[in-house]
């Protein structure tokens, strides 16, 4: 997907926030650096909070909740612990989605942190 409107990445930011209640969402890959080509997925991490459960059964209620939009996602849930100490590893996904991604979700904030 070479190009994605706001408005749908507010309704797909919407749709997680309704399910997940994350503490923040980062947007990365292609998409941040803005250079998508056709074939681009959107890459999402998702920060929730220690207790909001198993990732991989997060994970799975995200896609459900993404289920119409037509559009591809991939999406990586991971908790606050992981993300804060990973981040600071270069090789690491919260490394990358945070440093390099665009933040587009805060608790507190809203869409288009």
């Amino acid at each position: 997907m070479k190009d994605i409107s706001r408005e749908l990445l507010d309704e797909i930011v919407r749709r997680l926030v309704e399910t997940l209640r994350p503490l923040e969402i980062y947007l990365f890959g292609s998409h941040a650096r803005g250079t998508p080509h056709r074939h681009s997925d959107l890459d999402l991490m998702v920060v929730v909070s220690d207790d909001a459960g198993d990732q991989h059964d997060l994970a799975g209620r995200a896609y459900l909740a993404l289920v119409g939009l037509r559009v591809p996602v991939d999406v990586v849930v991971q908790h606050h612990r992981d993300v804060t100490k990973w981040a600071p590893v270069k090789c690491s996904l919260p490394h990358e989605a945070t440093r390099k991604g665009k933040l587009i979700y805060a608790a507190g904030v809203g869409i288009g942190a």
